[in-house]
This record gives structure tokens, C-alpha cells and sequence, in this order.
């Protein structure tokens, strides 16, 4: 893709609210409010527990959580006021910083590394593109115009000598992109658990690589963000937000069938891809190494012009 500032990308997406699905507060009636902005994948799964469980009706919070298509939309959403908190990737993220707009993490991150391949690259299986230099020329869906899987490929194909403008992006949900690649509408995908299983489950469909370990053999992928001037006055319920997020992982880690069942409310697909679908890894704590070797793969992408966009993104400091 061609190299070129991203700040359009944020300010063009509009806001598609495609449903809510409301976390309500068990008899306490004094309770704050949180609007969440979340995208129906596997990475948001514990946020799915947190609801489910109730956490955040411990922590004195009514919660609704609204799936969105990607972290451009959901920065929108945040800076409009529409949201409290979002998930957004990282690369979103620290672009909106290095454009002034003032965004924190507040933890609750999700990696990905070589034994937890959350996200690959598919063809059609009688596609033609059997090796990365055979991507030259090609269309390729993503959930998100310039976001962590833009930034990805860049990397993927410099390493394999293609230019970044080498493809071209089609923004595409991720619900969407099995039935146009298996049409032919574009020729590749950068798809993501749990549609990835279900993608490759007999349907003619093939995996390429597994680019993003391929390139980062541990990645910081994404993690929930909040406006840094909401962040200043509600600490109390980032406190409670986070401890419930806690819970959350931990019920992931020691409940993983049970966490997993609830995957077919919030992402539509059956119990049977539920049960098989890999995890990424999921952590209390966004590494602020792995922002700042993101934000230098950034300034070397040129899709950020100076250094300090993680300077202070880390909500009460790093970790």
C-alpha cells in the first residue's frame, strides 16, 4: 500500500452500530455507565466473560458493549463521546497519537506468538498464489484500511522483496471475507480466529502463511483505550473495569470450554468452531517494549513522522 499518512483513515470512518448487547447491573442502582466498543473476534473473548459473568456489576458498573467493524470507527466512536472505552489495535492507536489525538491503553492486551496463531493469510485452493512474491499485483481483504494488518503485510512483503504498494486493500468485515474470497472478489484474505477455522473447514479455501508471527514471532496486537481526558476523571471506574477484565482472563485460563461456548452470541458462528478455534494470548499488561518497537516499525514504514506517539499512551505508567 502506498505510504502515505493515516490520519484520513480516522477521521473518515463513520459510525455502523450493528447491534447491542447490554451488560446489565444487578441491583445496583447507583452504578456508572460504560459504553464499550468491541469487534466480534476471538481477541475480545475475556470482554464477552466479563459481560456474561457479571464482573462489571461487581465493580459498580452497567456496561453496554456495542460490536464495531474495526479501531478507526471505534477511535471515532471515543473521540465523539459516543463510547467510554473501545478495543482498538495498536497501530490505530499509536498513529491517532502521533496525529494529537489523545488516547490511552488501559491494559487488558492480546499477543500474538507462534503458539497462539490468532491470524493468517488465505487463497482460494485453486489459486495461483503459492508463495508470498506471487501476492504482486493482488487484492486483498482486511477488516480495517491502515491498521495492524496493513501494518503487518508491509513488513511481511518487504521481507519477501515486494514493495508495500505491492497490493491492494479492500475493506471487508470479518464475518464477510470467506464468502467474496471463496467468490473470487478478491484473492486473499488476512483473516482472523474464529473465522479463520471456519474458513479452512472444507470450503475451498487454503492457508498462505501465517505472516503476522512470521514477522513478529511476539506481537502486541490490540488492547481497550479510553480518551485521555475521560481518563483524568473517572480513575474509580478504569479501576473497576480493569479488575473485572482480570477476572475475566483468569476464567478464560481455568474455564476455557465455558469461556469458548460464548463465542456463538457474540460472533455468530456454531459451537463446533467455537470448540476448536485457537487463542491468542491474553494479559492484564500492554508491554510498553513492544509499543515502542511498533513505533519505530511505524516511523520505518513512514506511516508516522517523529517518535513520541508512545510517549505517555500508557495509561498510570508503564508496565
Amino acid at each position: 500500500m502506498r505510504r502515505q499518512v493515516l490520519l484520513i483513515s480516522l477521521l473518515v470512518f463513520s459510525l455502523l452500530f450493528v447491534g447491542i448487547i447490554s451488560c446489565t447491573n444487578r441491583g445496583n442502582s447507583s452504578s456508572t455507565e460504560l459504553r464499550i466498543g468491541y469487534i466480534p473476534i476471538i481477541d475480545t473473548l475475556p470482554l464477552y466473560v466479563a459481560v456474561e459473568k457479571g464482573y462489571f456489576a461487581e465493580q459498580g458498573l452497567k456496561v453496554s458493549v456495542t460490536p464495531m467493524n474495526g479501531g478507526p470507527m471505534i477511535l471515532e466512536a471515543l473521540g465523539s463521546g459516543n463510547l467510554e472505552i473501545g478495543f482498538s489495535n495498536v497501530v490505530t492507536l499509536l498513529v491517532a497519537r502521533s496525529k494529537g489525538l489523545q488516547f490511552q491503553t488501559v491494559g487488558a492486551a492480546v499477543y500474538e506468538t507462534d503458539a497462539s496463531r490468532a491470524h493468517a493469510l488465505l487463497v482460494r485452493d485453486n489459486s495461483p498464489i503459492n508463495s508470498p512474491a506471487d501476492l504482486n499485483g493482488k487484492r486483498i481483504a482486511i477488516n480495517a484500511q491502515h491498521n495492524i494488518d496493513q501494518f503487518v503485510m508491509n513488513r511481511y512483503l518487504e521481507m519477501n522483496g515486494l514493495p508495500y504498494n505491492a497490493v491492494s486493500y479492500y475493506e471487508v468485515p470479518h464475518a464477510q471475507m470467506e464468502a467474496l474470497l471463496a467468490k473470487g472478489e478478491v484473492d486473499a484474505t488476512i483473516s482472523v480466529e474464529p473465522y479463520l477455522t471456519s474458513a479452512l473447514t472444507g470450503k475451498g479455501i487454503k492457508l498462505l502463511d501465517y505472516e503476522y508471527t512470521k514477522v513478529f514471532p511476539t506481537l502486541l496486537v490490540a488492547s481497550y483505550i479510553a480518551p485521555q481526558e475521560w481518563l483524568q476523571k473517572h480513575g474509580k471506574e478504569i479501576q473497576g473495569f480493569q479488575e473485572a477484565m482480570r477476572k475475566a482472563r483468569e476464567f478464560v485460563a481455568q474455564h476455557e470450554s465455558e469461556a469458548r461456548s460464548l463465542l456463538p452470541k457474540y460472533t455468530r458462528i456454531d459451537e463446533g468452531t467455537a470448540a476448536k478455534v485457537r487463542l491468542p494470548v491474553f494479559k492484564d499488561e500492554v508491554s510498553s517494549d513492544q509499543l515502542q518497537m511498533i513505533n519505530a516499525e511505524l516511523l520505518h514504514q513512514k506511516l508516522i513522522d517523529h517518535a513520541s506517539a508512545v510517549e505517555g499512551a500508557l495509561y498510570g505508567g508503564d508496565k
